[in-house]
């Protein structure tokens, strides 16, 4: 007497459905001109410009001068008890003080 094994039924989509989600998702966007540039070429054509600026990519150096004015400019901004719009607890503040040097 043979016995087979059991098969499970094989899914007759091979991707997750949150996948089905994502695609459709995408689908649409580029149905409803996700992309921003074709509109903005064809706003500044329809307004006459011809001189419009043409779209080009950053150097290295012009890439690693705006990461470091972001660095700089959160690091600036960094103060304490700054950011979620409460202030620190005592253990915190203390935790703080230590670390700036003001103990």
């Amino acid at each position: 007497m043979l016995i087979h094994p059991v098969v499970p039924p094989v899914p007759s989509h091979p991707y997750s459905r949150s996948h089905a989600r994502r695609e459709k998702r995408k689908t649409r966007q580029e149905l409803s001109g996700g992309h921003l540039r074709a509109v903005a070429a064809a706003l500044s054509e329809a307004i006459g410009e011809t001189d419009a600026l043409p779209l080009r990519s950053l150097t290295r150096v012009e890439r690693e001068e705006e990461k470091r004015k972001r660095e700089e400019v959160r690091r600036d901004g960094a103060k304490i008890g700054m950011g979620k719009g409460r202030t620190l607890g005592e253990k915190a503040r203390r935790k703080q003080m230590l670390v700036f040097g003001m103990a």
